[in-house]
């Protein structure tokens, strides 16, 4: 039972597998963007508190769902479960480009973008792209040989990152030579801005900061006590993350003038040389490159198990399905990661955020429905964990989420029309190939 047992996640490490998922390329790069449509201390304050808001919601309903269907695979096996088997074989689906592999391609650009801006004193987009790739595959490589290894490495990496948003924070507050005189509260143009379809683009952005609050679901099989472990990790990963997300972008307006950082992608990068240096700040960009080391681990960890998961239900994912003698589904890493590869190759890093941010929205809301449907139908179930304040935590949710993906629908119709190309696609596999009439395993 002991070896058993150390080869499961315990709730710190799925906590830490939330967090480090969770913080990544968003809370580095999206904050320039984010002013340049939400030119405002308050707007910017408030919109990442509205991100942490829809995200916490979110994860208070996948806890409650991981609590009645403690398996591996998220959104996969619960929309298979509450809709149909097309729902899950399609959330899966685009788990292998929006979920996970476009992703990890945005944070090993960030990555790229932060350390050639150490190295050439700007970023370069021939050698982000070299690094990007570089910092991919050698992640894959140690992910493919050992759950405990990669648990633990994810551990250190994401204590890094912690520690380093934390030395940021209380650098910036304390030490910065020029800081600059704002105020957090409302000015009478910003209630304007916050109902304006900027903020509603932006905060599909910001979605794709905090998208990661799921990232326990994915690996419920492989956490101790999932039904109980998972929704805690949830909600505590994304309690820290959003306290997080506010210090660090009070600290960015605190050190940085606005239109410093408009449009910028190397916000920390800016920021870090306002408050240490020229020389200080190259030494927290390459900190900051390093940080996001984190993320990119714990996508490569968490998304393969999806892949895996449709694997088991699908015969032509089944070579996904299969695990090395080390127990690591080692093909669907290598599949996610040739993904990532390839949107490093083909795509910018601001079109990527805003697709993978419509797209993901997507099947979140249909997630958060299916709940609101698996009550309906099974009004006395006994599971352990109940979402708080229901049904009107949900309902914010869904909320929120119509409303931006509406909006990103009619300001970013490119963006949008590919993410739902990427559908459609999915449907087509789903029928061409004779998946839909594959006997659905039910356990």
């Amino acid at each position: 039972m002991s070896e058993l047992k150390s080869n499961k996640l315990n709730l710190f490490s799925a906590t830490n597998l939330v967090v480090a998922n969770i913080i990544g390329a968003g809370i580095f790069t999206i904050s320039g963007y984010t002013l340049g449509s939400v030119p405002s201390v308050f707007g910017l304050l408030f919109i990442w508190f509205v991100g942490g808001i829809l995200a916490l919601c979110g994860a208070l309903v996948y806890g409650e769902l991981t609590s009645i269907m403690p398996k591996s695979g998220g959104e996969y096996y619960y929309l298979s479960r509450i809709y149909h088997p097309i729902f899950g074989f399609l959330s899966g689906f685009i788990s292998l480009t929006a979920g996970f592999a476009a992703p990890v391609a945005a944070a090993s650009l960030a990555f790229g973008k932060y350390l050639s801006a150490v190295i050439y004193g700007q970023s370069d987009d021939f050698l982000t792209k070299i690094l990007a790739i570089f910092i991919i595959i050698s992640i894959s490589i140690i992910h493919s040989t050992s759950l405990s290894l990669g648990s633990k490495i994810q551990n250190v990496l994401t204590a890094i990152k912690v520690t380093l948003l934390l030395f940021f924070v209380v650098a910036g507050l304390l030490i910065t030579p020029n800081p600059q005189n704002i105020s957090i509260l409302p000015q009478s143009k910003d209630w304007n801005l916050v109902l304006s379809s900027g903020f509603a683009i932006s905060l599909i952005y910001i979605s794709f900061a905090y998208s990661g609050w799921n990232a326990a679901a994915y690996m419920s099989e492989e956490v101790e006590n999932p039904s109980k472990n998972v929704p805690k990790a949830l909600f505590t990963g994304t309690i820290i993350v959003m306290a997080l997300y506010l210090l660090v972008n009070f600290v960015f307006v605190y050190s940085s003038s606005i239109p410093d950082l408009q449009f910028k992608a190397e916000v920390g990068d800016v920021a870090a040389r306002n408050i240490f240096g020229e020389q200080g700040g190259r030494i927290v960009s390459t900190m900051i490159a390093l940080a996001l080391t984190s993320s990119i681990s714990a996508m490569i960890m968490a998304g393969p198990r999806v892949i895996q998961a449709m694997g088991k239900d699908f015969p032509i994912f089944g070579t996904f399905a299969k695990n090395n003698k080390n127990g690591i589904p080692f093909f669907a890493i290598i599949a996610q990661s040739t993904i990532s590869i390839m949107v490093v190759l083909s795509s910018e890093l601001s079109n990527i955020l805003n697709y993978i941010g419509f797209t993901l929205s997507i099947f979140t809301v249909f997630t958060v429905i299916g709940l609101m449907i698996y009550r309906f139908k099974n009004p006395d179930s006994q599971h352990t964990v109940r979402t708080p304040f229901y049904p009107l935590t949900p309902l914010l949710f869904l909320a929120l989420s119509i409303w931006m993906i509406t909006y990103n629908f009619i300001e970013k119709p490119t963006e949008s029309l590919i993410g739902l190309s990427t559908l459609a696609l999915g449907i087509a596999i789903y029928y061409i190939t004779g998946q839909n009439k594959i006997q659905f395993q039910s356990n």
